[in-house]
């Protein structure tokens, strides 16, 4: 009996070194998360898939899904493939923010395809705005977390409704110029270091960095992010106007083997407990 359960605390030390060797994967080959981007009309309903490529088999999905509540009304949504994951869940809360996951112990998701389909109505003041895909889990049954980059989805309105100004001659003007809106989203966007993101930018639209040892900008118009700390991203045309600008805050990781060592604690002084009081039964009945 004693060995048997040496063997298991044998095992669970075994689980918490093998996660510290985590799966390294080209970058050209990265599992891929990519939100679809649209071309819309106000007043539509369209369904904006999210695909995963590059795909190395999971067990444990998590996502956050957060889009433009003006612009875009959520309806519902499908998970494409997850029949016989035991535990899975697809809700959108009360900050509008749409969440996902899936976990199974026995089923390996493998394919490379449409993970969720996600229904919206687009608004009748709708402007070109983002959706943005947050993955908040991705690992094996082992708790072996996988590397990975996401690819946001871009909405573009192509009847945007239009708002009237005095000044018109300077608005047919800048129409003219450039058929862009400037965007400014007060959002702040939670990423996670090492993520990158590709931006769908118009023709001669440029992105910059508000601090480049956060957030690098890559000749493929992809954003890297690689250390904790607070980011604008801007994106101007071609006359050097600015027509968006989002805010990100970079965090860490989250450490899962933290939680890893919690359980591991707990459940090698359950196994300790367990064995003094055998011991003491064992011993009480040898007195008696």
């Amino acid at each position: 009996m004693q060995n048997i359960k040496s063997l298991k605390i044998i095992n669970i030390f075994i689980l918490l070194i093998s996660i510290f060797f985590l799966k390294k994967i080209d970058a050209a080959e990265l599992p891929t998360f990519e939100v679809g981007n649209s071309l819309v009309k106000t007043g539509e309903e369209i369904e904006v898939p999210i695909a995963i490529k590059n795909n190395v088999g999971f067990s444990i999905i998590g996502m956050k899904i957060d889009f433009d509540e003006n612009s875009l009304t959520y309806i519902d949504g499908e998970m494409l493939g997850f029949e016989n994951f035991s535990m899975k869940d697809l809700a959108i809360n009360d900050s509008n923010i749409i969440s996902f996951y899936a976990i199974s112990f026995n089923e390996v998701y493998t394919n490379n395809q449409n993970l969720l389909l996600l229904k919206f109505k687009v608004n009748d003041n709708a402007l070109d705005s983002d959706i943005n895909l947050d993955v908040t889990d991705y690992a094996t049954s082992d708790l072996e977390t996988l590397e990975y980059q996401v690819i946001n989805g871009r909405i573009t309105i192509t009847n945007p409704k239009e708002v009237q100004n005095d000044n018109s001659e300077n608005n047919s003007k800048t129409n003219k110029e450039d058929n862009s809106k400037t965007v400014t989203d007060k959002k702040i966007e939670k990423v996670k270091v090492g993520n990158k993101i590709n931006y769908n930018l118009e023709n001669n639209h440029k992105l910059e960095s508000s601090n480049n040892d956060i957030a690098v900008i890559n000749e493929d118009n992809t954003i890297t992010f690689n250390k904790p700390g607070k980011v604008e991203i801007v994106e101007t045309n071609e006359y050097g106007e600015i027509v968006n600008t989002k805010q990100y805050n970079v965090v860490k990781k989250r450490p899962i083997i933290i939680y890893i060592i919690i359980v591991l604690i707990l459940l090698i002084f359950i196994l300790i407990m367990k064995n003094i009081k055998d011991k003491k039964s064992k011993k009480s009945k040898n007195l008696h």
